[in-house]
């Protein structure tokens, strides 16, 4: 990314989800809902394994590991992501300390802030992840996603297709985006879906303690900036240039 991170605004995050359900690539859509809803970075995105899913109480939960080996090859080499990534050596690591074992419960419902209501609007991510991982049957189905892993520059396009089906990220800087000879592509970053899983988080009231607890960030100065986002919507102060 080439410019600061910029989270949804509500409209384009309630555009972006309903995008993301119907989609009619799975592992598209799926890859999409993860980033936005679990606020993991792009690079654990793709090493994303079945085994890092437990059912607890009813619930399904995703823990992030400390580290791992990578599994995104059948050899033993590992993947270009894992061989740039100074703090895993040869494993898959998260980018920080506080990114790792922790443990993330997969929503089976969001509140959507667009639609100015208390209700619970469903969500499919955890059945899509039963689904894809087949966690819920004797022996595994694919044991990464799309049955081999995402490399970053995957994961990117899966957020752009969503992005387009959505219709949000064209319009930015007083014209259309413009990428290369590609045309119109739309200028959103699976960084910017962390950010809106930050700034929701805030919406919703959460203790910013919890908020660490979940996005991996190591203080709570770091979350400042998405609290902020979050009181600037309610007084109207906040332009966003999604929607």
């Amino acid at each position: 990314m080439e410019r600061d991170v910029e989270p949804l605004s509500r409209q384009a995050m309630s555009l972006f989800t309903d995008a993301a359900e119907s989609f009619d690539d799975d592992v598209v859509a799926l890859t999409a809902l993860i980033a936005l809803f679990t606020g993991v970075r792009n690079y654990t995105i793709g090493h994303i394994h079945a085994d890092w899913f437990n059912h607890v109480n009813g619930a399904l939960w995703m823990k992030v590991p400390t580290k791992t080996p990578c599994t995104k090859t059948a050899d033993d080499t590992i993947c270009g992501d894992c061989n740039q990534n100074k703090r895993g050596g040869r494993d898959f690591a998260p980018k920080s300390d506080a990114g790792g074992g922790r443990r993330l419960k997969i929503p089976e419902s969001w509140h959507n802030k667009h639609t100015d209501t208390e209700s619970q609007q469903d969500l499919s991510l955890r059945s899509m992840i039963e689904h894809h991982f087949k966690l819920e049957e004797e022996s595994h189905g694919n044991m990464l996603l799309g049955g081999k892993g995402l490399s970053k520059r995957t994961v990117n396009k899966y957020v752009k297709a969503v992005a387009e089906e959505a219709d949000i990220g064209f319009f930015r800087n007083n014209g259309y985006v413009q990428h290369r000879d590609l045309g119109r592509v739309p200028d959103l970053f699976p960084h910017d879906l962390r950010a809106t899983y930050c700034v929701q988080l805030a919406r919703n009231d959460a203790n910013p303690w919890k908020m660490c607890k979940r996005t991996g960030h190591a203080d709570i100065e770091s979350l400042k900036p998405y609290i902020k986002i979050a009181s600037q919507e309610i007084e109207g102060d906040f332009e966003n240039s999604f929607i």
